[in-house]
């Protein structure tokens, strides 16, 4: 998908999705590159980390500002996993509000198309 380079990382932000028949769905994850260039992955579709015996809670509030500073994202929820889902929300909306186009690997060939190469082929 071109997100990493020879020279590193080709990408500010990463938004994970799945393809389901003739829909893309975005997952409850993110892939960010800070501006002092950590990699940080949150994945809110795992529920080991629940905030209450999460021995990381100070380090994943202190990052859960910096990313949203960054982004220029208004926080209104206090609790920190739903504030990171209101985060990955935000971001998810403006990079798709924003995108000249996606690329977006993977996606399965619909039976029209299929039908239309394989026509190509036999002529």
């Amino acid at each position: 998908m071109g997100l990493v380079t020879k020279n590193g990382l080709a990408f500010k932000a990463a938004v994970p999705f799945e393809i389901k028949k003739d829909k893309v769905e975005l997952k409850e994850k993110i892939l960010y590159v800070t501006e002092d260039k950590e990699l940080l992955l949150m994945d809110l579709e795992r529920d080991e980390y629940a905030c209450k015996s999460c021995s990381i809670r100070s380090l994943c509030v202190s990052y859960l500002k910096k990313v949203a500073k960054e982004s220029k994202v208004q926080l209104e929820k206090e609790r920190p996993r739903d504030a990171w889902k209101e985060l990955i929300i935000a971001m998810e909306r403006n990079v798709i509000e924003n995108a000249t186009y996606l690329r977006i690997s993977g996606l399965e060939s619909t039976e029209r198309e299929k039908e239309l190469k394989e026509s190509e082929i036999s002529c």
